[in-house]
Parts: C-alpha cells; structure tokens; sequence
C-alpha cells in the first residue's frame, strides 16, 4: 500500500511526517517516521506489514517548521510550525482457510487444490513454489476448487498458496499447504486363483490416495 502526500507553498526547514494505522480494536500502530531537514518533502510511503485481516485507518500527520512563504524574499519572519493531518480507511481480506491439496487419478502430477470460502472476497490467487524456487501464479479465480493438471513434476515436493483478496480492500496473508508428487506404490501384488482358463489377480490400493 502506499500513502501519498504533497507539500507545497511554503520553504520547508524540517519536515516530521508520521504514518499510522488503526485497526478495528482502536489499537494504533506507528508504522513510519520520516524527518527531513532542508528544503525537501515526503510524498510517498510504502507500507508492506498489513497482513493481519480486519479494517485499518491510515494516518498520515506532517509537521513543517518554515520561516516565510515563498513570495516573500526577506528572512524577518519568525519561525512557523504547521501541522495537518490526512486518513485513508482500508481492509485486509481475511485468509483462506481449510487448504487441502490431494492428487487426481487422472493423471501422476494431477493435484486438486480446495479451501473454504472468505466472507466478502471477490477473488482468490493461487501459485505455487518448488523447493526455493520463485513463486509461480497457477491462477485467479472466484471459485474454491480447482484443479492443477500441468506444469508440476513427479518426485518433487511443492508448496501452495492461496491468497483472499476483495474489490475494496487488500489481499491477505496467504495459506499454505505442501504435497511431494511421489509415484503410487502397488503392494501385495499376486495370484488369487489360477485354472486351466484363466487367472484372477489382486493387489493392495496405491500408497499414495488418488481422488476420482
């Protein structure tokens, strides 16, 4: 998320610019402090620690110490402290929750891929990571369910991510759940019955549980 803030008018000698968030509890939290000495100015902030879902008021609050506006050339007027402060409401979706990955019959790096509904979100992205790979986005979707029927590999462990997100409000933090795409295992393979004409086979389920 980033903030933004225009100083102007006047010769600025030090700038303090605060920014805060207030979450639903009324608990606020300072999430930056910036002093700037001289003639500069702050009109940008990016905050990245919003994970926690609810509903936040940002805060921005500047004091400008000047000493005279900028039509005037003389340096006679004495030092001036202006304050002002500006707020932005805005929501974190909550997590996804209840992740499953289980692996299709339809194919060996087949995964399906389910979660529960988040109240109000519009959206769900999902990706994946292998090993310590970059994340790969599988997908944006409104559904709950979805199936991954390319791109993996066998005898690899992943880890996927789903992440919440609404039409006012940011995505949330993400939830997670890792799968090792082993190939099935078949035990106990035999011979049951075996006549003149014809022979019947058994054998135990794979050990990895396929969905049909």
């Amino acid at each position: 998320m980033t903030v933004l803030m225009m100083l102007c008018g006047v010769r600025v000698l030090a700038i303090v610019l605060i920014l805060e968030c207030v979450n639903g509890t009324g608990i606020s939290t300072e999430l930056s402090r910036v002093i700037v000495n001289g003639s500069g100015s702050v009109t940008r902030v990016t905050v990245t620690n919003l994970t926690e879902a609810g509903n936040y008021q940002c805060i921005v609050s500047n004091a400008r110490v000047t000493n005279e506006p900028l039509s005037d050339v003389s340096d006679n007027n004495p030092l001036t402290a202006v304050t002002n402060t500006s707020s932005l409401n805005v929501s974190v979706s909550d997590t996804p929750s209840g992740l499953t990955a289980a692996r299709l019959s339809t194919g060996l790096v087949q995964v399906r891929l389910s979660w529960s509904t988040v109240s109000g979100a519009t959206g769900y992205e999902v990706y994946y990571q292998l090993s310590s790979n970059t994340p790969v986005s599988l997908s944006n979707t409104s559904l709950t369910v979805i199936n991954v029927l390319a791109s993996l590999l066998r005898e690899s462990t992943y880890t996927f991510y789903v992440v919440s997100y609404g039409s006012a409000s940011l995505p949330s933090g993400n939830a997670s759940v890792m799968l090792t795409i082993s190939d099935p295992v078949v035990n106990d393979f035999m011979a049951t019955e075996i006549t003149s004409t014809g022979i019947t086979l058994a054998w135990s389920p794979p050990t990895a549980p396929l969905l049909h």
